[in-house]
């Protein structure tokens, strides 16, 4: 099972340190969403990550950084893929490895071109209070590449995933999972958390 890291939605002081951190102890792929963020402040934390790890970032808004990062790496968030026509991607992107959202499992089967589609949030957010996981004690994916339009796309679980609930996530049918709200609801217990899921990951999937 493949771990992710979303990171936080705000900045905080030094965090470009703790992504290095959580790098060099492993996280495969990083992805950076900062709504409020403009190009700058984006550019800035991308400067400070070690360029050795640039490939592993996702980028969430100003794709045009993958110039200036070596990142092939680019998501699209469920209004900008809407907004595509008939989901076609602009030129320059089919070459890339690219991410999305969904919030209904039926969606799935309507994406093209995606390597793999953030679903949830699955389990109760442990970064947004109030806001309730879709899942139940007996939700199971079914996706099979025959009801695809393209290539099979790949569902990472997303919402309320930490150290409680990720046991669940190969019994569901998920192919990874991302943490958010576990890593940075707390920055000091940031490396030790995600220490924690990808020991549990190795040792149990």
């Amino acid at each position: 099972m493949q771990l992710m890291i979303v990171s936080s939605p705000v900045g905080f002081k030094e965090e470009y340190k703790l992504i290095n951190e959580l790098f060099d102890n492993g996280l495969e792929i990083f992805h950076l969403r900062k709504p409020e963020w403009g190009i700058k402040e984006c550019r800035d934390i991308l400067t400070r990550i070690d360029a050795q790890y640039h490939d592993r970032v996702t980028l969430h808004q100003f794709h045009e950084l993958r110039y200036d990062y070596g990142t092939s790496r680019l998501h699209f968030s469920e209004k900008l893929r809407k907004e595509l026509p008939a989901n076609a991607l602009p030129d320059g992107y089919k070459s890339k490895i690219l991410s999305t959202s969904v919030h209904y499992v039926e969606d799935i089967e309507t994406l093209k071109d995606f390597d793999y589609a953030f679903l949830g949030p699955v389990f109760d957010s442990y970064s947004k209070s109030g806001y309730k996981g879709i899942s139940g004690d007996d939700f199971k994916l079914n996706q099979t590449s025959e009801n695809q339009e393209s290539k099979y796309t790949k569902v990472i679980a997303l919402g309320g995933i930490g150290l409680n609930t990720i046991a669940r996530m190969k019994r569901m049918g998920f192919d990874g999972a991302a943490m958010l709200g576990w890593i940075w609801n707390d920055p000091l217990k940031a490396i030790d958390n995600f220490k924690q899921v990808k020991c549990w990951v190795k040792d149990h999937m």
